[in-house]
């Protein structure tokens, strides 16, 4: 059977299909139950107002973060080693089979 018969056929098989009653899967109770409570935003995403740090916490803070910058600073060199850059620079050879294969369809 071609692409584009099934691509119709499909749809159509679909739309035969018989779908579940939703309203029976939803106790009665519900309807009848008041509505729930309004709350602020703040309490249910718990995005209020920011906590206090201490002398504590902030030192232990700007210790994390000098260490942490230290570390990048180490980071900084170069990615590549120069031995392995001259190595690059060098370019490839190629084997003569592959050379000649390369030149003859050229």
């Amino acid at each position: 059977m071609r692409p584009a018969r099934l691509a119709l056929i499909l749809p159509a098989l679909a739309a035969c299909t018989q779908f579940p009653s939703l309203d029976s899967a939803v106790d009665p109770a519900v309807f009848d139950a008041p509505p729930p409570a309004l709350v602020p935003l703040e309490t249910v995403t718990g995005t209020g107002p920011a906590p206090r740090a201490t002398t504590e916490d902030q030192a232990a803070l700007a210790a994390r973060a000098a260490a942490l910058n230290r570390r990048a600073r180490g980071l900084g060199g170069p990615v590549i080693d120069p031995p392995t850059l001259r190595r690059f620079d060098r370019g490839v050879t190629l084997p003569t089979p592959i050379r000649e294969a390369l030149e003859r369809a050229g």
